[in-house]
């Protein structure tokens, strides 16, 4: 046990197909490097994952929604370089993803929800967008390497610097 943080050193996590949530900092501010999810799992909470290790992540078809901070990095130690989603995600919250090493994001067919800041300070070069797309909040991508992306026709909102801090990025309407 850590006592400076009261959280336990936890390196690795598996979570069972029995569990549907995991509820707020249930494992933040722990050097988690893997984490395993079931299917089953439909909801992670604000800051579960907080200041992890963890390099690559893959959720199950049953997630619907990641909370605020979630899996935001430590500051000190970005190391998320690899995220599948499920099916089945509906939204991601504030800094659910900030300041790590994604590369490339590929949203699944329901995502409908990125919040803002979700993966501002990563690495990103390539995003592409669903068709079920409806919002996208400020800086929600802010800070990364894109130079183009293609929103989908059905997007309903996206706030004011989404973008912002990608250098010379090229929006335009309409997923190829």
């Amino acid at each position: 046990r850590n006592s400076r943080t009261a959280k336990y050193d936890l390196v690795s996590v598996e979570i069972p197909k029995n569990i549907k949530i995991i509820e707020m900092a249930a494992f933040g501010a722990n050097p988690i490097e893997k984490v395993r999810f079931n299917e089953g799992l439909e909801t992670i909470g604000n800051s579960a994952f907080m200041a992890h290790h963890i390099k690559e992540l893959q959720f199950p078809d049953s997630l619907k929604s990641i909370g605020d901070m979630a899996f935001t990095a430590d500051r000190k130690m970005p190391t998320l370089e690899s995220l599948t989603l499920g099916k089945n995600l509906e939204s991601i919250g504030r800094n659910a993803f900030m300041n790590g090493k994604l590369k490339e994001l590929v949203c699944n067919e329901n995502l409908k929800t990125i919040d803002v800041n979700a993966f501002s300070g990563n690495d990103l070069t390539s995003v592409k967008f669903n068709k079920a797309l409806e919002n996208i909040s400020c800086s929600a991508f802010g800070n990364n390497k894109l130079s183009e992306v293609h929103l989908p026709f059905g997007l309903k909102k996206i706030c004011e610097g989404a973008f912002s801090g990608n250098s010379g990025i090229e929006v335009v309407l309409g997923n190829r």
